[in-house]
């Protein structure tokens, strides 16, 4: 079993986050597409899949996610000491339009991960209810049921960016750190999947 140290923050208990680990943990291992699915995949939704998994491959785009909570705790640091001092109007309005600018460019990102996140479980539902085996079938429920988890995890993630006063730990809390172990897991399927395809090697290193 791999070791996560993690530091729990807010209110997610670290039981919950344990229990999500190990169930993530014991899935993996079954979690694993079949070479009659991986070759039967109708291209369309096979190409879905893959431009959805390489959005979520993009660090950038979680990188400038976390820039931006780190400016947006700064605003506020900012704004409440303009608040103890009784500054003008003016430099506070100053702060504010920068605590609304950080909102709407955290919400842009997040939403190009809610878009993914809800491809790749339109994959698993075109999987779940093809003409496939039920083995196959029941890949497809569990690639839903991983999505779904994610959602619920990238949630959890922008309720933590949103509300976070200190950026000394940031992003290294219990939450982030399950969020990657799941979508590591995610990544493994995809990469196992196109090698049971056999798709080019490019495919693996070029992005759609």
């Amino acid at each position: 079993m791999t070791m996560i140290r993690v530091r729990c923050q807010g209110a997610m208990p670290c039981l919950l986050l344990a229990m999500l680990l190990l169930i993530g943990e014991g899935a993996a291992g079954a979690f694993l597409p079949s070479k009659t699915l991986a070759k039967n995949l109708d291209p369309y939704w096979f190409g879905v899949f893959h431009r959805a998994i390489w959005a979520l491959k993009d660090d950038q785009l979680f990188k400038e996610f976390d820039d931006l909570t780190r400016e947006l705790v700064r605003f506020r640091r900012q704004e409440e000491r303009l608040d103890r001092t009784c500054i003008r109007d003016g430099e506070q309005q100053e702060m504010r339009h920068g605590i609304d600018r950080c909102y709407e460019e955290m919400q842009k990102r997040s939403t190009r991960v809610w878009v993914s996140l809800g491809q790749i479980h339109d994959v698993g539902r075109q999987i779940a209810n093809g003409r496939f085996s039920a083995a196959d079938r029941k890949i497809g429920r569990q690639l839903m049921a991983l999505t779904d988890q994610l959602a619920w995890l990238w949630q959890r993630t922008i309720v933590e960016a949103t509300l976070t006063r200190s950026i000394v730990d940031y992003p290294e809390t219990a939450v982030r750190a399950t969020w990657r172990s799941r979508l590591n897991d995610l990544f493994s399927f995809y990469y196992r999947f196109i090698h049971l395809r056999g798709e080019p090697i490019k495919v693996l290193r070029e992005r759609p």
